[in-house]
């Protein structure tokens, strides 16, 4: 019977195990990497595959995570195989953009266990220098800050000030660094999902969201709440006060694209489309529409004068016979002209 208790050791990711990392050439090492161990007398070099084949975090080479032992897919009720996992990245550096220290685990003699086994086999490292490089294609950056954190929040943030707020509103934010009522206000404790990805700011300091600032965010609000910050190309104010739950997305440019079928704008008062040029069918479009009330007027005008009656050929004047005709058929229908639904800007 296998032991089930669990030790847990520390190691230093040394590099991809053989650029599986990152590569699915070997699909039973997927997300492997290649740890050393701490040991002043005996380190070892150990292929580990995540603890956590959901939800992954790769770490950079130099980072230190936890380590430990378990069974294996070659397993079985008669043998049972050991491989090794890795869990966390140990934030060493108290950074969200890397945490590593490298070089911390050199020795001239290591071992290099293979992953279906307990026992290292012995290797020798000659000419052992300290990496220094994070990765092949990762470039450190010094300007990634920290999300401000409220109580209560869970937070998931990437090393390039990418994140994803579970948070709520927190109505006396005064020991806080950053006082969350000047991103967004609303009742106590109501929750809200905000998706963003910042811009540069100052490395281990706390930042907020900002729907105006970022590269690009989302937000999911709930009744009550307000994002103070929004500001729009065009001052709004038919849409202004209104209290229930949002969803407002903003970037520098947005495409919706249904592949197949319909895309369906479906709202219960009114659609607002804010802004100086809209085009409809196509980017190449030139036709402009017709001005409702403008359309209104001319054809008035053209009515009028065609009761004013015109001087015939020779010399009689005649006009259209009230109520009759096609004249006065344009006439009735002048009035069920204008939608009472679609409008456009007077401009």
């Amino acid at each position: 019977m296998m032991k089930t208790n669990v030790e847990f050791f520390i190691g230093e990711v040394v590099e991809a195990a053989d650029s599986e990392t990152y590569t699915d050439t070997d699909s039973d090492s997927l997300y492997t990497i290649l740890v050393k161990t701490y040991n002043d007398y005996n380190p070892q070099r150990i292929y580990c595959r995540p603890a956590d084949i959901n939800i992954k975090q790769i770490p950079l080479i130099g980072e230190h995570v936890f380590i430990y032992r378990s069974i294996g897919v070659e397993s079985n009720d008669e043998d049972v195989q050991i491989r090794w996992y890795y869990l966390n990245t140990l934030p060493l550096q108290s950074s969200i953009h890397h945490n590593s220290l490298p070089g911390t685990t050199i020795k001239r003699t290591t071992q290099k266990t293979d992953i279906n086994s307990t026992v290292p086999k012995s290797t020798q490292d000659s000419n052992v220098s300290q990496q220094t490089a994070l990765g092949d294609t990762f470039h450190e950056r010094s300007d990634i800050p920290f999300l401000q954190p409220y109580e209560g929040d869970l937070l998931i943030e990437g090393r390039f000030g990418n994140s994803i707020r579970f948070g709520s509103t927190h109505t006396d934010t005064g020991k806080y660094s950053q006082p969350q009522s000047t991103a967004f206000s609303g009742p106590p404790s109501s929750p809200i999902i905000i998706l963003s990805n910042r811009k540069p700011g100052t490395p281990k300091k706390f930042t907020l969201e900002n729907v105006d600032d970022d590269y690009s965010s989302l937000y999911l609000t709930s009744p009550g709440q307000e994002i103070n910050t929004i500001q729009l190309s065009k001052e709004i104010t038919r849409s202004n006060g209104f209290t229930g739950s949002q969803f407002i997305g903003s970037a520098d440019k947005i495409v919706l694209q249904a592949k197949t079928g319909t895309i369906v704008l479906d709202a219960f008062k009114r659609i607002s489309m804010n802004a100086d040029e809209i085009l409809l069918g196509s980017e190449g479009a030139t036709s402009p529409l017709v001005k409702g009330e403008v359309l209104e007027q001319v054809l008035k005008q053209i009515i009028s004068a065609i009761r004013a009656g015109v001087i015939g050929p020779a010399g009689a004047y005649s006009t259209p016979i009230p109520g009759e005709g096609a004249l006065a058929t344009a006439e009735s229908l002048l009035n069920s002209m204008k939608s009472t639904k679609f409008k456009i800007d007077k401009e």
